[in-house]
């Protein structure tokens, strides 16, 4: 069913369900329209203002910073914590840069896990924190 004007949330949304895995595809769609001087269409328009919405919340992400974000899911009291894939009593994943991309690494043990979950900005994880600490939420 295709909405035709999608919230922001919808679009977020529907983005979070694909996985993201379109976004490369989605890129390419507005960067062809733009050359060749197409007119937007609804569903190029929402492509758009989809892809201005990723841009404010810092996507795509350079390494460093996905690292960061990473760290800041981790090191969160609030989070569900990314673990190895071998053991789940291991400690926690930690990123590092790898061979040309973000990994995650149990110190445990020698899992390594190159899929990397689409999470917030270390901004939203520290907004999420300070909200859970001011309504009396515990560590």
């Amino acid at each position: 069913m295709m909405i035709a004007d999608p919230s922001d949330e919808q679009l977020v949304n529907a983005a979070l369900e694909m996985g993201m895995s379109n976004l490369d595809a989605m890129f390419a769609e507005l960067a062809d329209a733009q050359r060749n001087g197409e007119s937007a269409s609804a569903g190029f328009a929402n492509t758009k203002r989809f892809l201005r919405l990723l841009r404010e919340q810092g996507w795509p992400r350079d390494a460093a910073s996905l690292i960061d974000d990473l760290k800041a899911w981790q090191e969160s009291p609030f989070t569900h914590k990314l673990t190895c894939g071998n053991n789940g009593n291991h400690e926690p994943l930690v990123p590092e840069q790898g061979e040309g991309q973000v990994i995650l690494v149990c110190r445990d043990c020698d899992y390594v896990q190159t899929h990397i979950p689409n999470l917030p900005t270390r901004r939203k994880i520290e907004e999420c924190d300070r909200w859970m600490r001011e309504r009396g939420f515990r560590d």
